[in-house]
């Protein structure tokens, strides 16, 4: 939705070592560390996202997909986010296609040189392995 702007987040996951406070500022603990760890290497990297836990195994599978993802979508245009947005909208390619007013197979060819599918996945794998932390 914010395309084309471009957003890097770090992630930390940690225990916080002192009380709950109004301010982030006024904490401490393993998943700042972590956070800003993670924000550094995400822009050292220049990644969307890159996540720490202190688990190296899969913060690597983690961060792996997440880069994969990453460089699929680096070659996408603001039509294919729009196309992807409203087929989520949507739900249908028929339904994208009226609101594009181009063929359903104009919808369906571009979802594949975009690996819409594979991306797809790859979220969903990633969401899997994050529901485990």
């Amino acid at each position: 939705n914010l395309f084309p702007v471009k957003l890097t987040f770090g992630v930390g996951a940690g225990r916080i070592s002192t009380a709950i406070r109004k301010r982030t500022s006024e904490m401490d603990g393993g998943c700042f560390v972590f956070s800003r760890k993670a924000l550094e290497q995400a822009k050292k990297l220049k990644q969307s996202v890159v996540y720490i836990t202190g688990k190296k195994d899969r913060d690597l599978a983690v961060n792996t997909i997440i880069s994969l993802i990453d460089t699929i979508k680096s070659n996408w245009k603001e039509i294919h986010y729009r196309r992807v947005f409203r087929y989520q909208c949507l739900g249908t390619l028929e339904e994208v296609a009226k609101k594009e007013k181009v063929s359903k197979q104009v919808i369906s060819k571009m979802f594949s040189q975009i690996k819409y599918a594979e991306v797809k996945k790859a979220e969903k794998n990633l969401k899997e392995l994050l529901s485990t932390l």
